[in-house]
């Protein structure tokens, strides 16, 4: 007999965070559609493309309604302090998980791939009236790459999008040793 699985809150976290993510990309492609349709070439692409989704991924976050419970410390006679508030000023924990990390980072990839996809397409569709806005866009889905007017942006967007990352990530894993490295000291 087959038991019924439940969903741990683990598993609901993540599926509340890729819902987020994908909705962040949503926006983020159509916002970058806009912007390659009024501007043309832009430098903002990347920061635009990796800030879409892990925005989303952060709303997520704070939609799940997770909040840090306050340690009431014991002091000499068994009483208790109340929780001091804390400080605006204070610097911020990251909320996010090495999972939303990797999903919004591929998902901010895709927003630029499917951003330009549909651009050519509507680009296409302006110069041929007559074609079909969907074989145009899985025509272009497919052989993108292949253009080279085409892939000339793709592929510079691509490696700004990397180089940023790879800025991004060094200082995330400077901080992340220097933390194991303050753990295992006590």
């Amino acid at each position: 007999m087959r038991q019924r699985r439940e969903i741990s809150f683990v598993e609901e976290y993540k599926l509340v965070t890729f819902l987020g993510i994908l909705l962040g990309a949503i926006v983020t492609t159509c916002f970058l559609l806009w912007l390659a349709q009024n501007i043309g070439k832009s430098n903002l692409v990347p920061f635009i493309a990796f800030s879409g989704p892990m925005i989303g991924a952060y709303w997520a976050r704070k939609l799940t309604g997770q909040k840090e419970v306050e340690e009431v410390e014991e002091v000499f006679g068994g009483s208790k302090f109340e929780p001091t508030p804390k400080s605006k000023f204070a610097p911020a924990k990251p909320d996010f998980s090495l999972f939303s990390l990797i999903i919004s980072v591929v998902f901010s990839y895709l927003t630029i791939y499917f951003s330009e996809v549909i651009h050519y397409t509507l680009i296409i569709q302006a110069q041929y009236p007559g074609s079909d806005f969907m074989t145009v866009f899985l025509q272009l889905t497919t052989q993108i790459l292949q253009l080279d007017w085409a892939r000339v942006y793709l592929l510079e967007y691509w490696f700004y999008l990397s180089l940023l990352l790879v800025i991004a990530i060094i200082p995330i894993l400077y901080y992340f040793w220097k933390f194991k490295r303050k753990q295992r000291r006590g």
